[in-house]
């Protein structure tokens, strides 16, 4: 029928990927780069032959048109492809080797235009429902489906164990060359030791009483990645103001006390530090939001934004950090506060997961914490906590001794409370340093 909108798909390049595939070792890896998972191809034969490139890639043994045709047999799927002649076919394709991965970006631009139909098909549902879901929740939903819609092809939901092991030795390469840590590593060495780094789709919850230095943890945390590292990071703080934020950053950074910064106060030295590190963040991947009444519904939003800005630059968003967890809103109504911020806890787990970032996220300990100040704080403590310590991949609490003249002292201790993935209650030692607005390692 004359008009009728036809499903997006290019066989001939679907052929000349695989058949460049077949062809040459360059042209797998210059594909792999491009198309994750098999779905991004159209035609059945061409996905199952997808799959099988793929595992014998990651054995390591040599692909061509033989050992391809063998596999596929054992697994009685060489019929299914179309026999031998398909894949000499592919051969025979006019493929150009070195053109494998523009072919493959052809194969995957018709499959995300298909992912977009499918979202606008799922959109236009939801505007229909009337089952008493708020409009801002479903305005969150279709966000989402757009958001999936471009990283559906970049994750899978299950995975075989034989193209795992490839992973797992890419893991463990990583882990030696980054001296044990397997993730995002922290500014404090002791803490590395314990939980080799903040992984993505873990939520990391840092607890204590008020002035105890939550904050300022967070502060640490992010410049170490952000700032020395280059690792996009998003800090939303609903406290204070990001131009604050920036200052105690920039002293923090240059070693000048926040104190002479706020009255412009510098000696020659101080004056040449700051503007020294001005220029070396002023390039730096970091987000500040310094909104005061953030819903969760926003967090979600703007991760999704600083996520597709940051893949316009071949980047991606790998930490999110939120100051602090009770101070969130939701948009639906809850019967208490306890089940407002066990909804807050689950939902940023799950952002954590879609994601794939680390989040972490400052939490208030009860006021029975309070009561017993100079002891260490417990994870019972946090306050509407018992969604949180379920959500938590690590909670970690921080404890300073009160002073006989009611004060604070430098000595700080962050416990280890949880550590789903390893040793708790270890203790790390860390002292606060008042005049630049961080912690540090007492052995560094």
């Amino acid at each position: 029928m004359a008009g009728e909108l036809q499903i997006p798909y290019d066989l001939q390049a679907e052929q000349n990927a695989l058949g460049a595939m077949l062809q040459s070792r360059n042209a797998i890896v210059d594909v792999l780069d491009v198309i994750k998972q098999s779905d991004v191809f159209y035609d059945s034969k061409n996905k199952l032959i997808f799959e099988q490139i793929q595992t014998l890639y990651a054995q390591g043994i040599e692909v061509d048109p033989t050992t391809l045709k063998n596999a596929l047999d054992q697994r009685g799927l060489l019929e299914a492809v179309g026999g031998v002649t398909y894949l000499f076919d592919l051969v025979d394709t006019p493929a150009i080797i070195t053109a494998a991965e523009e072919y493959a970006k052809i194969v995957r631009g018709h499959s995300l235009r298909r992912n977009i139909i499918r979202a606008g098909d799922q959109i236009k549902a939801l505007g229909f429902k009337k089952d008493g879901t708020s409009p801002e929740l479903l305005l969150d939903q279709a966000e989402s489906l757009i958001f999936n819609a471009s990283n559906k092809d970049e994750s899978e939901d299950f995975h075989k164990i034989e193209s795992l092991m490839a992973e797992v030795g890419e893991y463990l390469e990583n882990i030696r060359l980054n001296k044990g840590v397997s993730g995002i590593s922290s500014p404090y060495h002791d803490l590395n030791k314990f939980l080799h780094g903040f992984k993505p789709g873990q939520l990391i919850i840092i607890g204590g009483r008020p002035s105890m230095g939550k904050s300022t943890v967070l502060l640490d945390l992010v410049r170490h990645a952000a700032l020395t590292q280059n690792i996009p990071s998003a800090l939303f703080s609903l406290e204070d103001e990001p131009m604050l934020i920036s200052v105690k950053i920039l002293s923090a950074e240059s070693s000048v006390s926040k104190g002479n910064i706020d009255q412009a106060i510098f000696s020659p030295r101080d004056a040449q530090n700051i503007r020294e590190t001005q220029q070396r963040l002023a390039n730096k991947p970091l987000f500040i939001d310094g909104s005061s009444h953030l819903t969760l519904l926003e967090i979600h939003t703007k991760c999704r934004r600083i996520q597709q800005r940051l893949q316009q630059e071949g980047k991606k968003l790998e930490l999110v950090l939120i100051d602090y967890l009770q101070l969130i809103k939701t948009s639906d109504r809850h019967e208490s506060r306890q089940q407002e911020v066990a909804s807050i806890s689950r939902s940023l787990k799950a952002l954590a997961k879609e994601l794939q970032v680390p989040i972490i996220a400052a939490a208030q300990l009860n006021r029975a914490a309070e009561e017993h100040s100079n002891r260490a704080p417990r994870m019972s403590e946090l306050r509407e906590s018992g969604q949180i310590e379920q959500d938590a991949d690590v909670i970690l609490l921080i404890h300073r001794i009160i002073s006989k003249e009611n004060s604070y002292g430098v000595d700080t201790d962050l416990i280890i409370e949880k550590n789903r993935a390893g040793e708790r209650g270890r203790t790390i030692n860390l002292l606060f340093d008042y005049h630049c607005c961080r912690f540090q390692s007492v052995f560094q």
